[in-house]
């Protein structure tokens, strides 16, 4: 069996034993079934990654920009509307992590280069009530809005 098939059969399987965990825990309990099962499969990969036992970054890369992902929506639902205006250094932040994650390296210029971004839109957000910037702050916060 193929290594992509095999991790899509350990993330089905995860699915329903953790649906079944959830059906069973206390309501207290609260997990996404997908979500926990696509990040212990991206965590089991990298540790056979890690050890030398697969040798397929893609895949380990592909599960964990699918969680990355899934933690910019959770913030997105969960955040104040007003600090929407951060999600592009988030997503971008998020997908740096991962390449540098995967890749095992460390690219300076791209974290200089989030980091410049996250400090205009900082400047952005902190002059929000200005006039020059109101506009453009209201946009990025709408921008996924009306569509």
């Amino acid at each position: 069996m193929s290594l992509i098939a095999s991790v899509l059969l350990l993330i089905a399987v995860l699915f329903v034993v953790l649906l079944l965990v959830k059906k069973t825990a206390s309501k207290t309990v609260k997990i996404c079934a997908v979500c926990l099962a696509v990040t212990i499969s991206w965590l089991s990969l990298l540790v056979m990654l890690s050890l030398g036992y697969i040798d397929d970054e893609l895949v380990v890369g592909i599960l964990m920009g699918q969680s990355s992902l899934g933690v910019y929506y959770l913030l997105e639902k969960k955040v104040p509307s007003e600090l929407l205006v951060f999600r592009l250094p988030v997503l971008l932040t998020l997908t740096l992590l991962v390449f540098t994650v995967v890749s095992a390296t460390w690219q300076v210029d791209a974290w200089l280069l989030v980091g410049v971004i996250w400090f205009v839109v900082g400047l952005l957000y902190f002059y929000r009530n200005n006039e020059w910037a109101k506009g453009k702050v209201k946009s990025m916060i709408e921008c996924c809005s009306d569509w």
